[in-house]
């Protein structure tokens, strides 16, 4: 009986099948980092980035400024806001410094200003535990 031929014309004795799954493993491993990157980056870091985004549409105008978010788009790679100030609509970008990883920094559309997390606000925001909020306690007498 012979013995079945691969594709590259010998035959098939297992070498290099370890090789092979170990790549097929790691290729699959590192799909599925980018997988749960992609899906944080969509669902998971909303609070710091529209803060960035509300910095960056305020810059350069007079305090107090109240950004309202007119319209907003999450996507894995950026996410597009059009706020609402005292001066008018400003478009803003915010995106990751490695395309999936690294910190978000916001920057207009128009080019007039741009807002990145500083080292210390973001080590407080990500350490952080979120505030909690009870029922209104009745005054003593």
């Amino acid at each position: 009986m012979a013995k079945p031929e691969d594709r590259s014309g010998g035959t098939s004795e297992g070498g290099g099948s370890g090789l092979r799954s170990a790549a097929s493993l790691l290729f699959t491993v590192a799909l599925l980092a980018a997988t749960g990157a992609a899906l944080y980056n969509v669902y998971g870091v909303s609070v710091e980035v529209e803060a960035l985004a509300s910095e960056a549409a305020c810059q350069g105008q007079a305090e107090p400024c109240k950004a309202q978010f007119t319209f907003w788009e999450r996507s894995p790679i950026a996410h597009t806001f059009t706020m609402q100030t005292p001066s008018g609509a400003h478009p803003v970008t915010c995106q990751r410094a490695y395309i999936l990883f690294g910190d978000y920094s916001c920057k207009s559309k128009d080019g007039t200003a741009t807002a990145e997390p500083s080292p210390s606000a973001s080590a407080a925001t990500s350490t952080k535990a979120p505030a909690k909020a009870g029922p209104a306690k009745a005054p003593t007498k």
